[in-house]
């Protein structure tokens, strides 16, 4: 199997197991932050749902950082992307158009390409191997899912979804 088909199965994996952990929230939790100040349940699934199309973007060129505006337009542009999804219903379905253009850009790339260095807007003094990039939707959703489950648990909720 090659790399990036296993990252693709361990990506499809994460995005069923967030989605379907999310679903399993009560509707007046969706919302709720633990000490008013984490995030909540529907943040962190607002980010995964669109941080797959950020990166098949800078897959696929769409996106080029060099010649995007200051970081703080940037960070806005971003949050109002993230904000369209006012449910897990609706992230759901945006991560189901998202994702599929992540799936195929990491398809699609080469030995050689996956070996290429390129920066990231949120961490401008460093590059980053494809190999690794390539690997951030999958994490995002893990680390997430992880945050998912734990919110459930300090509302009382302790089971394995």
């Amino acid at each position: 199997m090659r790399y990036q088909d296993q990252l693709i199965a361990l990506t499809e994996k994460a995005g069923n197991d967030l989605f379907r952990s999310a679903r399993a929230v009560p509707p007046d939790k969706i919302t709720w932050q633990p000490l008013e100040q984490g995030r909540s349940i529907l943040n962190l699934v607002q980010e995964c749902a669109y941080f797959p199309l950020f990166i098949s973007q800078i897959l696929s060129g769409e996106r080029d950082f060099a010649n995007e505006t200051v970081e703080e337009e940037r960070a806005k542009r971003y949050a109002a992307e993230l904000a369209t999804g006012k449910t897990i219903e609706e992230c759901q379905a945006a991560y189901d158009k998202n994702v599929p253009a992540l799936l195929s850009a990491i398809s699609n790339l080469t030995e050689e390409q996956l070996q290429t260095d390129l920066p990231l807007p949120f961490r401008p003094n460093k590059t980053h191997l494809l190999t690794e990039l390539i690997w951030l939707p999958y994490w995002n959703m893990v680390y997430h899912l992880g945050q998912i489950n734990y919110i459930q648990r300090l509302y009382g909720d302790h089971t394995m979804h």
